[in-house]
Order: C-alpha cells, then sequence, then structure tokens
C-alpha cells in the first residue's frame, strides 16, 4: 500500500487527503492542523520521509512579475479570496426553485443526511442516532445514501425508518434538490463536511447537528452555525 503525504489540510487539502485514505495510509501536516479520524496528522519532516508521494495543497501565489525569487508572504493573497462552494451556491440557489424535482409533503421538516463509514458501518453507532432522529418527533426528510440503505437493511433497522410517520425517506437527490432541501428545512442533521459548509452560506443560513466525534469545519462551530454531539444517543436526541 502506497503511502501518501499532504501537505496542507485545508477545505482542500483535507476532504482530497480523506478520499485517498480510503485505500491508501494518508499523514498530514499543516500549521493550523485539523482533526480528522481518517488522516494521520505528523510534522513536516516525518511526512516528508515516509510518503511515497506528497500532494501540496496550499495556496501557490500567482502576480504578474513573481518570480518565486523572494516570499511572498508580503503579497495580498487575492486571488484566493473565493470559496467556490460557496460561490455555486449564490449562483445557482436563486433558481433551484425552478430546477428542482421534489414531492415533499412535510412542510416543517429537518434534513437527514448519513454516509460517513464510521456512522453507518457500526451497528451500535447507526442504531443510536436512528433511535435519536425517530423519537426526537421532528419531521425529517432523509435522502437515503445507497450504502446506508443497505447497512440499515443488514442491521434490521430499515423497516423501523418505514414504519416510523416522522421520517419521509426519498431517493438519492442532485444539486438542485438539495440546495432546496436545505433552504426550506428548519435545520439539518448530517455527517457531511460539505454540508456544514454550505449551510453557512447567506442563501441558506441554516444551524447544522453534526453527528460526529469530530469536524472538518470546524469555523462552522465557532461561527454557531454547527454543534458537535459525538455519537450516543442521549447527546444527538438532545441536540435535536
Amino acid at each position: 500500500m502506497e503511502k501518501i503525504g499532504f501537505i496542507g489540510l485545508g477545505k482542500l487539502g483535507l476532504e482530497c487527503a480523506e478520499v485517498m485514505a480510503e485505500k491508501h495510509q494518508v499523514c498530514g501536516y499543516d500549521i493550523y492542523p485539523r482533526s480528522s479520524e481518517l488522516v494521520k496528522i505528523c510534522g513536516i519532516e516525518e511526512l516528508v520521509d515516509s510518503s511515497d508521494w506528497i500532494f501540496v495543497a496550499v495556496p501557490t501565489p500567482h502576480a504578474e512579475g513573481y518570480d518565486g525569487s523572494v516570499p511572498s508572504s508580503h503579497m495580498e493573497p487575492k486571488d484566493f479570496g473565493h470559496d467556490a462552494v460557496i460561490d455555486a451556491i449564490n449562483i445557482f440557489a436563486d433558481m433551484s426553485a425552478q430546477k428542482a424535482k421534489l414531492e415533499i409533503d412535510f412542510t416543517d421538516f429537518v434534513l437527514l443526511t448519513l454516509h460517513r463509514a464510521e456512522n453507518v458501518d457500526d451497528k451500535k453507532t447507526l442504531t443510536s442516532i436512528i433511535n435519536a432522529v425517530i423519537e426526537s418527533g421532528q419531521n425529517f426528510v432523509f435522502p437515503l445514501h445507497p450504502r446506508t440503505k443497505q447497512k440499515l437493511k443488514l442491521y434490521g433497522l430499515y423497516e423501523k425508518f418505514v414504519k416510523s410517520k416522522n421520517i419521509k425517506l426519498i431517493k438519492p437527490v442532485g444539486y438542485f434538490e438539495m440546495l432546496e432541501l436545505m433552504k426550506r428545512c428548519l435545520f439539518i442533521v448530517t455527517d457531511s463536511g460539505g454540508i456544514q459548509e454550505e449551510s453557512t452560506s447567506p442563501k441558506i443560513n441554516k444551524k447544522v447537528v453534526v453527528v460526529r466525534k469530530s469536524t472538518d469545519r470546524p469555523e462552522a462551530v465557532k461561527a454557531g452555525f454547527s454543534r458537535i454531539t459525538g455519537l450516543s444517543y442521549s447527546k444527538i436526541l438532545t441536540a435535536i
């Protein structure tokens, strides 16, 4: 198994590193490291010495006349002042109502998404999340990821969801449908890093209950958009 190193664990670097970690040993370095359950955080020397491949996921200044001969710390990082995720929402959120194909009976609902392996592959963890959601009394719309559906059936939890009166199971949705669900919902319960980021857009502006032990979006927690519950039934239920 090849060893992969990532220098830079920001919004781009950490997500790419976690994808790589599904099939490789991955370590990462950042001056402001984020926590990750999949990527080993290490020092720069260890990373360089132990890695077969190294990816550098940090902004590279590119300005007219810059030849790389002097440090760039004095340069204004104007080329990196945009977040592609938020920019996309700003462009497409206003047209999602016309583009989306949704049939939702609930008017006041919470959006639920679950897909991360550490949540859906573990029967105890998945059962805790499911029980908290059902017993909260909130109405939920749940676009069901194929992986999650498979595990629900494997652990005998799928019928419990189907019979629940407060859960609306729907098939996986596209981008416009997800934008509409985020816009219409009261708040979001998720293990998705991307949704945590999208929720901070002024076009979405929704609170997020993060059913994980840690988050790769600490800035959303600091700003008051996200709350990390951990994986216990009681803490998830209290947060919802």
